[in-house]
């Protein structure tokens, strides 16, 4: 049962960790990428994106190191139907998130030209 108990905080530290990570790389695209004006610079931040990108990685292979453990314990089923697996898609963040002003934002429906009846 202690184990279980320390695989369940691993699991919580390693989601906590994910979203820090692709959070920072969120910012620093964001801040840094798109900012930069020379070679230099830019590849400055790339760098900084791929630090965050192997950080994200790591902690969801913690957390699928521990989902495994936890499948292997005598678990509540319904926590381990919660332990959903991280697809590559999890690991990116949505286009309209990142940029405000970006034309066919998921988060903004218009009235098409096709909705009006004339009249």
């Amino acid at each position: 049962m202690v184990e279980a108990e320390l695989r369940k905080g691993q699991v919580t530290d390693a989601l906590d960790g994910l979203r820090l990570a692709l959070g920072e790389k969120f910012l620093c695209f964001r801040t840094k990428v798109r900012n930069a004006n020379s070679q230099r610079t830019t590849h400055r931040a790339w760098d900084n994106i791929h630090k965050f990108d192997a950080e994200a990685r790591q902690c969801c292979s913690t957390y699928r190191y521990a989902q495994n453990a936890l499948h292997r314990l005598p678990v509540d089923q319904d926590y381990l139907g919660t332990l959903k697996d991280i697809t590559e898609d999890d690991m990116k963040v949505a286009g309209d998130l990142t940029d405000e002003s970006r034309f066919g934002q998921r988060s903004v429906t218009l009235l098409g030209f096709g909705d009006r009846q004339s009249g």
